[in-house]
C-alpha cells in the first residue's frame, strides 16, 4: 500500500484555542482523590498551577511523568511525600 501524500505546507495555518490550568480545573470541578498528569511537556505547568490551591483541595493522589529531577521537586512542595 502506498503512503497518502500531504502538502508541505498542511501544518502552516495557525488556529487560536482557550486554554486552562490543572489548578483552575481542581477549583472549578472539584478536588479528584486521583490525578493522572499527562500532558506532554507540561507536566511541570500542571503542577505548579496546583500551588495556589489549599492543601485540603488538592489530589490525594498524583501520577505524573518524571521529566527531570524538578516535576519530584514540585511534589515535595506541593505537601506530597510518598513516592512509588
Amino acid at each position: 500500500a502506498e503512503l497518502p501524500r500531504y502538502e508541505s505546507n498542511r501544518f502552516e495555518k495557525k488556529v487560536h484555542l482557550p486554554t486552562t490550568s490543572c489548578g483552575d480545573l481542581v477549583a472549578k470541578y472539584g478536588t479528584p482523590w486521583y490525578m493522572k498528569v499527562d500532558v506532554e511537556d507540561a507536566t511541570k505547568i500542571c503542577l505548579d498551577s496546583l500551588v495556589r490551591l489549599p492543601l485540603e483541595a488538592r489530589p490525594a493522589l498524583i501520577s505524573a511523568e518524571m521529566e527531570d529531577k524538578t516535576v519530584l521537586q514540585r511534589l515535595l512542595a506541593l505537601g506530597y511525600q510518598s513516592f512509588k
